[in-house]
């Protein structure tokens, strides 16, 4: 879907020759194909996570194995033992803080990836317009903006998805 704004976005920019505001909207062009590189980024990140039965899997079992270890040490009576439980029972709460961080920001990263769509088909719409008639350039400014921080979100969503993956 995004690749098919991006083509009637270029299509639409880079036809519109002799219009000043187009002229500005060629140069907001990369910015768009940076755009759609980022959702696209984003794309694969989300189908890969969607994929991960391991990370389900942990997700669904974990809690369920604390729970088993932390009734284990409570009727454990030897320290030694006690010890290897608690370090134990530390790494496995650490483990399940890391993929519910994961989790959480898989959710963020979709509701995002929407959010991106809906402002690319926006942005679609507001190129076929600026096309069609003479918009004063502040708008077509602020549509540059737009584009520029959407990107930005974008990126930083990616690297710490990245960040969160790589630990």
């Amino acid at each position: 879907m995004a690749l098919e704004y991006q083509s009637r976005i270029e299509e639409a920019v880079w036809t519109g020759g002799g219009n000043p505001l187009m002229d500005r909207a060629q140069d907001t062009s990369m910015d768009i194909s940076r755009w759609v590189q980022q959702i696209y980024t984003l794309s694969l990140k989300l189908d890969k996570y969607q994929r991960d039965d391991i990370v389900k899997r942990e997700l669904n079992e974990l809690p369920k194995e604390i729970d088993k270890y932390n009734q284990k040490m409570g009727k454990e009576d030897n320290p030694e033992v006690m010890k290897e439980y608690e370090n134990l029972l530390e790494s496995k709460r650490n483990h399940l803080e890391t993929l519910n961080l994961l989790d959480n920001r898989m959710k963020k990263a979709e509701l995002q990836l929407q959010d991106s769509l809906s402002a690319l088909a926006t942005v679609d719409s507001q190129i076929s317009l600026i096309s069609l008639k003479d918009l004063e350039g502040a708008r077509s400014k602020n549509l540059r903006t737009d584009i520029q921080e959407q990107v930005a979100q974008l990126g930083d969503l990616i690297e710490s998805i990245q960040e969160i993956y790589a630990d």
